[in-house]
């Protein structure tokens, strides 16, 4: 696997790499699923911190690769997409240990869910954008996402990032409630192995089972309302309006690559 896992003073640091040779549209997948193995097998009681290379969160999720699948159309295999990355991201989420996600640049979009699928979340407090722009791609959100960003940030916030799409700079990020501090760049794994460090102070059990007990709303709310209320993703999808602006989404990413 490509990404690293080094233990910093009892925490777990894993780097998400995503060199251009890999950025192919299920590596992201496999390599969350590898690290949360290894977590489990070598690192038992150590508490997560996720952090991206470079001037991006990101773990290798491809955003051309993303452009290219939604604007092929073809329902089954958005279908069969959402639902591996809901997968994923859940793994995550429901990991039995604290987890950190360390902001070291831009978290748009899918970066944005990853990282708020963790407990805890620390930005660089300068150049960064942060948000979800899904809607302004056509792209309506699956329940599931939506519920574990409620989750995280709560409701206004989720509602204020989702429906308006806006890209957030991190001052403006942290008073909406999408991360919790800010740190200056050059401090910010120091930080955040700080933060992993604190909350696995508290007996390991005993966070284990009060972070199970207050997702167990928001997962239950998933199992109940995803399958009936997304339903209606293939028909927003697919409505001339949202087919129009991933169009032009693609054609200008397109453009860009050929300049």
């Amino acid at each position: 696997m490509s990404w690293s896992i080094e233990h910093v003073d009892d925490v777990a640091v894993v780097t998400m790499t995503a060199e251009a040779a890999e950025k192919k549209e299920w590596t992201f997948f496999h390599q969350v699923t590898d690290v949360c193995d290894r977590l489990e097998d070598e690192f038992p009681d150590s508490a997560l911190v996720l952090i991206g290379e470079g001037h991006t969160f990101a773990g290798g999720l491809d955003t051309e690769a993303i452009l290219s699948l939604f604007a092929r159309n073809d329902a089954e295999e958005i279908r069969g997409w959402f639902a591996r990355f809901s997968a994923i991201l859940l793994r995550l989420f429901t990991l039995p240990r604290p987890t950190v996600a360390a902001l070291n640049g831009d978290a748009v979009g899918s970066d944005l869910l990853t990282a708020c699928a963790c407990d805890f979340r620390i930005a660089v407090d300068h150049s960064a954008r942060i948000g979800l722009d899904e809607v302004h791609h056509g792209i309506p959100l699956p329940s599931v996402f939506l519920e574990m960003l409620r989750y995280a940030v709560g409701s206004r916030a989720t509602s204020a990032a989702a429906l308006s799409g806006q890209l957030y700079d991190p001052d403006a990020a942290l008073a909406l409630g999408l991360v919790h501090q800010l740190t200056p760049g050059p401090d910010l794994l120091e930080t955040a192995i700080r933060a992993a460090r604190r909350l696995a102070m508290n007996p390991r059990r005993a966070y284990a089972t009060t972070k199970h007990l207050l997702q167990a709303d928001t997962l239950e709310r998933m199992d109940r309302l995803s399958t009936r209320l997304d339903t209606s993703l293939a028909a927003a999808l697919f409505s001339d309006a949202n087919l129009a602006a991933r169009s032009g989404v693609w054609e200008g990413s397109s453009r860009s690559r050929c300049a």
